[in-house]
């Protein structure tokens, strides 16, 4: 959970993961396939070979699954697919175009089985300016007047069983962004990441800043957006302001 950090942690409003009438349909699939029963192989394929977000889907999708199916086979199979967009993603429709080109790379690219159940999972993380009225050490993130720069990941999860799919998304909650390091990623024409900046600046893992600024760990905060997208709520929804 969030630990005393400079910055703060922002809760999301967009949650369109899969209905649990859709979860039904899922289960009761796999409960009348014969094949599905005799194997219970659960097939994960990440877009990505990044560590954090392949332990973060890992643990979502255990969850997830233990509610279709008890005693599941579960394999994971991880490929880079190319997001197509600029290392720094700017905005929420550049984040959803990055994050919607690995997962049609992955789909297309990774074919699955007859009768088993395949989850394609996609990633992007990006800042995006938002209005925020109450901004912790407004002097370092307040980018304008009740503005902040926020990073935030966005998970798309495409779900195949047969011939049927199930599509969710969700977008996680965000950590805010020191406005003097977003700067400097804009002048390298966003080739460099915030998150690099912020590294040599606050002394931290460039891949997990988020726990040095908002005290909570990038792991986390992606693992909470998978399970959002897999229909199983935000458990951050209320928890954090």
């Amino acid at each position: 959970m969030q630990t005393a950090a400079i910055g703060q942690v922002l809760r999301t409003d967009f949650q369109q993961g899969i209905k649990r009438s859709c979860t039904d349909q899922i289960r009761n699939f796999c409960e009348e396939s014969k094949i599905f029963l005799a194997t219970r192989k659960v097939s994960i394929i990440i877009g990505s070979q990044n560590e954090q977000k392949i332990a973060a889907v890992t643990k979502a999708v255990q969850k997830w699954a233990m509610s279709i199916a008890k005693n599941i086979d579960l394999s994971i199979v991880s490929y880079e697919a190319d997001s197509e967009i600029n290392p720094q993603p700017v905005g929420l429709w550049e984040i959803k175009e990055g994050a919607s080109n690995r997962l049609w790379k992955i789909r297309d690219k990774l074919h699955h089985e007859r009768d088993s159940l395949v989850i394609y999972i996609a990633l992007e993380n990006g800042i995006m300016e938002e209005k925020q009225m109450h901004i912790h050490n407004s002097g370092i993130f307040e980018s304008r007047e009740n503005h902040t720069w926020v990073d935030r990941c966005l998970v798309k999860v495409l779900i195949k069983f047969g011939y049927k799919e199930w599509y969710g998304d969700a977008l996680s909650v965000g950590v805010t962004v020191p406005k003097e390091c977003v700067e400097k990623a804009e002048k390298s024409e966003w080739k460099k990441t915030a998150g690099s900046f912020i590294a040599e600046q606050y002394t931290c893992y460039a891949g997990d800043w988020h726990k040095k600024i908002g005290g909570i760990s990038r792991e986390e905060i992606m693992e909470n957006a998978i399970e959002t997208a897999l229909g199983m709520g935000n458990r951050f929804c209320y928890a954090i302001e």
